[in-house]
């Protein structure tokens, strides 16, 4: 590992490494997950120093590994949460808070702590941090999913009513941006307040983007938690 002094903990502002980001934002936008681990690899590989690529690359081997099933899926998100407890926990440096932010908002969502996510956006939120409402869009809408499961529908839906405000917060303040992720939890959070058809119109978008139907992936265990809200509104 680098010393403190050699750590770079700068963004990606202009030049290479804002190109590479911007190829992996690409890819992900697509929902090519394949693709965008394979340039936040190479990323790092180029800039080994810099800890925006070290978190970036955790976080989408985390993204990538939800493409796979059962022990691969289960290994390859393991070894995402290592790294990314270590930028969270022991980092060799202090951390930009942006950063800091970054690590913390993938790693509660790759361990499936995602009332822990919407606290932190919450909190980021409140303490000046508008971009911080993804963290509540992502979080309430998955643990939204979770209340429905157990059958805590009524829950569910403060949470899911939660997630699509936070969700107006964060295109209130940025450019809006089609992208397959914002949408799908956007869609999950719908479907927790019963709300299929406008579901269904976000998941029809989300299935041109990636140039397939979401639910037919394992990614983000779409089929799964929809039937989870069809399942909880029916016991209620």
């Amino acid at each position: 590992m680098p010393s403190i002094s050699q750590w770079d903990l700068s963004l990606p502002i202009e030049g290479d490494r804002l190109t590479r980001r911007n190829q992996i934002s690409a890819f992900y936008d697509a929902g090519d997950w394949k693709s965008t681990y394979r340039e936040a690899r190479a990323l790092l590989a180029a800039y080994p120093w810099s800890v925006d690529a070290h978190v970036t690359e955790a976080a989408l081997l985390g993204d990538f590994a939800e493409t796979f099933t059962g022990p691969d899926r289960d290994r390859r998100k393991a070894a995402a949460v290592r790294k990314l407890r270590y930028w969270v926990r022991t980092p060799p440096v202090k951390l930009p808070r942006s950063i800091d932010y970054r690590a913390r908002n993938e790693l509660y969502y790759h361990v499936g702590d995602w009332k822990r996510q919407t606290l932190l956006g919450r909190y980021r939120c409140k303490h000046g941090e508008p971009q911080a409402a993804y963290s509540v869009g992502v979080g309430a809408a998955f643990y939204a999913t979770e209340l429905m499961r157990r059958g805590q529908a009524l829950g569910a839906g403060r949470w899911a009513t939660e997630a699509l405000s936070a969700w107006d917060r964060y295109f209130s303040t940025r450019p809006a941006r089609n992208r397959f992720d914002t949408l799908t939890f956007r869609a999950v959070a719908l479907a927790v307040l019963g709300r299929f058809d406008e579901a269904e119109e976000e998941l029809k978008v989300v299935a041109g983007l990636i140039g397939k139907d979401i639910r037919e992936t394992t990614i983000y265990d779409v089929a799964d938690r929809l039937s989870w809200c069809r399942r909880g509104l029916k016991i209620r």
